[in-house]
């Protein structure tokens, strides 16, 4: 038998490899981060904008049921309901812009009543901004130069775009 032989195996460049891969991994995550947040404050402010207002038959001043988007304001309840929230699900940065339950009929102005017409101001947030979301995801990232291998750049995915209709329609 041979004894005293030995081989020893040096990980210190896998080891900096590994490092480098996990320090580009927190610094892509908060690059996305950094983006939902972005794309979620252009949403959040075009959902508590005022909606337009008009004068009814009657001479009141009311919120134009024909404007674009932005929300109904009378006593600003509504308005300072909406919020916004950016959260870490595993891998995945999540990005909410919602009403909280403060005030219960928010779901009543956004999709109508059989007596009043819909006043959206969620829905109008969201698809009046998708364009520019996804330019704002479309932007890649730059890569560092701990970034090993030949990647120059990662270029993030669009995020999932949709909004929730609590009576189920479209």
């Amino acid at each position: 038998m041979n004894q005293g032989k030995s081989f020893s195996i040096k990980t210190g460049l896998l080891d900096q490899l590994l490092l480098n891969w996990r320090n580009e991994d927190k610094r892509v995550q908060q690059a996305v981060q950094s983006k939902m947040r972005e794309a979620i404050n252009i949403v959040y402010k075009t959902a508590r904008a005022r909606r337009a207002m008009i004068t009814n038959s009657r001479g009141k001043r009311v919120s134009s049921p024909n404007a674009p988007f932005g929300v109904p304001v009378r006593t600003g309840k509504l308005q300072e309901s909406i919020q916004k929230n950016i959260y870490i699900s595993g891998k995945k940065v999540v990005g909410s812009v919602y009403v909280d339950g403060s005030v219960d009929y928010a779901e009543f102005v956004e999709w109508g009543t059989s007596r009043m017409a819909a006043r959206p101001f969620m829905g109008p947030a969201l698809h009046l901004n998708k364009e520019l979301i996804k330019k704002i995801f479309g932007k890649p990232i730059a890569a560092t130069k701990t970034t090993p291998g030949p990647m120059e750049r990662f270029k993030t995915e669009p995020p999932e775009l949709t909004t929730r209709n609590p009576k189920g329609q479209s």
